[in-house]
């Protein structure tokens, strides 16, 4: 078998192409899941003769942007140097100044972005500003992969809403839950520590009243590294109680209930320093959609759904899922609750589709990642 040899540079180190250092580039990025919110997700490289001499990646909301860090690592080695970056740079000052005025003073002669960045303050701009000064500009490097990492930034540029990830834990009949409603534990260990690893990536976690009432769960991160997640209660008919553990947890919680909930009970689960989002609502039924958009009006971009089986239906039903993630463990339960509870269809090719984009195994579960 022919076995190629790397290509090398005068100084011996190997030429990547422009991929693999974007694929740097966006392991960057996923480090500030969680913490970056309103803001994407963006990871940075400068590279001076095919290595590393300045890398960042931004850190939280506020802060530098990605772009700032990895020149500032690399002083005076960005002259005639590269910058590989996921996301567009910005071209205006906000809570930082423009990345396109420190990129062009920096002296770097060549840049390399996945893709545009949707707002449109920015979108398109800094290229051409960019391109306009004489840099040498490469757009559109490995931009699937880029998008999908900013999906939820995405999503609360283009329609206003928070993206959504439904997250499922399933035995192999398709139950959530025991006849009575028990649902500890139908996965093994290492699901429920991904499931927590997910719960640090979002900006808020939403589940429906009754597993409140039935559970009491706590809601926050364990097992991962530290990290304060922010809660929805889906509360129609405004039944969560004052004693829930929810309401004692660190970040925020929000009880979302219908104008008709009760005012009394409403009135002293702020008390207990809760926030209550009063929605219009038919029948108690709030319209999703407008859930999705005061959570992006918040700066939660990402919310991850964690059931139950009404929650569930009401989410897939209003097409409001972007993303689904499912655990199933290797186990048969009978009678139970089903994952959703929607109506039967006669033709099976009407059935509502998932697009398995991966499968993995966590222990003795497979979790399966797609879309709806």
């Amino acid at each position: 078998m022919l076995c190629l040899k790397p290509r090398r540079n005068q100084t011996g180190a190997i030429i990547m192409s422009d991929e693999r250092w974007m694929k740097r580039a966006l392991a960057l990025a996923r480090k500030g899941r969680g913490r970056v919110h309103p803001n994407p997700l963006v990871g940075a490289l400068v590279l001076r003769q095919e290595r590393i001499v300045g890398s960042g990646f931004h850190h939280a909301f506020g802060e530098a942007h990605a772009e700032v860090n990895a020149i500032h690592e690399a002083g005076s080695l960005a002259q005639g140097a590269t910058l590989v970056v996921n996301l567009e740079p910005c071209c205006f000052h906000g809570k930082t100044p423009a990345c396109t005025d420190l990129i062009l003073k920096s002296g770097i002669k060549r840049v390399v972005i996945g893709m545009q960045d949707p707002h449109m303050r920015v979108h398109g701009r800094s290229i051409q500003i960019l391109k306009n000064a004489g840099l040498d500009l490469k757009v559109g490097v490995l931009e699937p992969l880029c998008r999908e990492l900013n999906a939820p930034f995405i999503k609360y540029v283009e329609k206003g809403e928070s993206h959504v990830t439904l997250k499922m834990a399933q035995t192999l009949d398709g139950r959530i839950a025991s006849a009575d409603g028990s649902s500890r534990w139908i996965t093994g260990m290492p699901s429920r520590t991904t499931v927590h690893k997910m719960r640090s990536e979002h900006d808020a976690i939403l589940v429906g009243v009754n597993t409140v009432i039935r559970d009491n769960p706590s809601l926050t991160v364990r097992h991962v590294r530290p990290h304060t997640v922010n809660r929805i209660i889906l509360d129609g008919e405004g039944k969560t109680t004052s004693d829930c553990r929810v309401l004692y947890q660190p970040g925020d919680t929000v009880i979302a209930v219908s104008e008709n909930a009760d005012a009394d009970r409403c009135r002293n689960l702020e008390k207990k320093g809760a926030t209550v989002w009063r929605f219009p609502a038919e029948k108690n039924r709030i319209d999703i959609h407008e859930i999705l958009k005061k959570c992006a009006e918040r700066g939660w971009l990402s919310l991850m759904v964690e059931g139950g089986t009404d929650v569930f239906t009401q989410f897939i039903k209003a097409g409001a899922s972007d993303k689904v993630v499912v655990f199933i463990a290797p186990r048969w339960m009978g009678q139970g609750l089903p994952v959703i509870d929607m109506p039967g269809i006669e033709n099976p090719n009407e059935a509502l589709a998932f697009r398995i984009h991966q499968w993995r195994r966590r222990g003795d579960d497979i979790m399966l990642t797609g879309w709806m």
